[in-house]
């Protein structure tokens, strides 16, 4: 007899349940399915029991139809946005949850199921819930590996990240900080920028300034609509919390946080071509933390850092900031993939790369002419 038996579960009985998983993490509410079904995903929500009966691990899993090059097939993937839920230090529960997720990607018949638990690799963080983790993340990917599953070319969310401890008090946390970047904070306040949270009625303004960002900075991002139904979603569920910068009157910055289990999370961020050298970021960031820490909140996760630490990364000014804040590089397995039907997951893998191409150039210019 199993040790541990997978059943499907309601929406409602999930939201009941996902608060009291391991790691439980917003991507995996039935409020982030209801956002992707506009995008065509739907849910599945899975639940493993012990024989005694209790929940010891959880998954929603997100399933999504796919074309490659009209062919007369009904296609589709799956994607487990920071899951599955589960103690990863339980081997015999891992194995009996990654045997199911496989058994269950055979039976859909998709292209292929992604994973990207948050399961740590290398860590300098020091609390005593996460750091057992860390001397998990090679003996895991082991067993993906021996499981057929394999390091995704394709990673969604970012394999690695910034974290702050919230358990340090405020002054801690300051003292871990650069002296530049506490210098910048002090000079903001001093230059007389506020920092308050945005009324529904300015998010509109607010997706203006992240247009602008993303124009700057190279990036792309969806529409208006998307993300002022997504801010005022998670918002109304005491989930998200939109901080704008305020000097003189106008929104020169801004920042969305979320909040979930026992972390905050910083996803978004955005500022002005103008009043630049008023360091709002800095300020911004700083009343986030003490925001999510006064919350009981014992992680601010930075939400991103390169794969590859080197200048050249893309990403390496929004890292040196990060760390600039006092936080700590975390690095995580990352993202994998399990393929039951081999070709046409490699004519998805050589098709995809060259439609992003695509739709990135055309994101870019269809948000130039949302901000003009």
């Amino acid at each position: 007899m199993r040790l541990f038996i997978m059943s499907e579960c309601s929406e409602n009985e999930w939201d009941n349940v996902l608060p009291l998983l391991p790691n439980s993490h917003f991507l995996q509410t039935s409020d982030w399915a209801k956002i992707k079904s506009e995008l065509g995903w739907c849910a599945f929500y899975k639940i493993w029991k012990s024989k005694s009966g209790s929940i010891v691990a959880g998954a929603m899993i997100l399933e999504k139809s796919v074309g490659i090059n009209k062919l007369p097939l009904k296609l589709s993937i799956q994607y487990i946005p920071r899951g599955p839920l589960l103690d990863w230090k339980n081997t015999q529960l891992v194995q009996v949850v990654l045997e199911d997720i496989t058994n269950y990607s055979r039976e859909k018949k998709v292209i292929f199921t992604k994973i990207d638990p948050e399961v740590l690799c290398e860590s300098g963080f020091e609390s005593e819930n996460f750091i057992q983790l860390s001397t998990r993340g090679s003996i895991i990917k082991d067993v993906l590996l021996q499981r057929n599953w394999n390091y995704s070319t394709s990673q969604i969310q970012f394999e690695n990240t910034v974290w702050i401890d919230l358990t340090q008090s405020e002054e801690q946390i300051l003292s871990k900080m650069k002296q530049k970047t506490r210098y910048n904070i002090r000079l903001s306040e001093k230059k007389g920028v506020k920092i308050r949270v945005a009324t529904k009625n300015e998010y509109e303004k607010v997706y203006q300034l992240y247009a602008e960002t993303s124009i700057r900075d190279n990036f792309v991002i969806r529409s208006q609509d998307y993300y002022l139904h997504l801010w005022k979603t998670f918002s109304e569920k005491n989930i998200c919390e939109v901080l704008i910068a305020e000097y003189e009157g106008s929104i020169i910055a801004g920042l969305i946080l979320y909040y979930f289990g026992d972390k905050a999370y910083y996803v978004y961020g955005m500022s002005a071509n103008v009043h630049r050298n008023l360091m709002a970021t800095y300020l911004l960031q700083w009343k986030a933390i003490v925001n999510a820490k006064q919350r009981g909140k014992k992680i601010y996760d930075l939400w991103g850092a390169p794969t590859n630490l080197k200048e050249s990364d893309p990403m390496w000014g929004v890292y040196k900031f990060k760390l600039g804040l006092g936080g700590e590089l975390i690095k995580t397995v990352g993202a994998w993939d399990f393929s039951s039907r081999k070709i046409l997951n490699y004519l998805y893998e050589i098709i995809l790369p060259n439609l992003l191409k695509v739709l990135r150039f055309f994101g870019r210019k269809k948000t130039q002419v949302s901000i003009e």
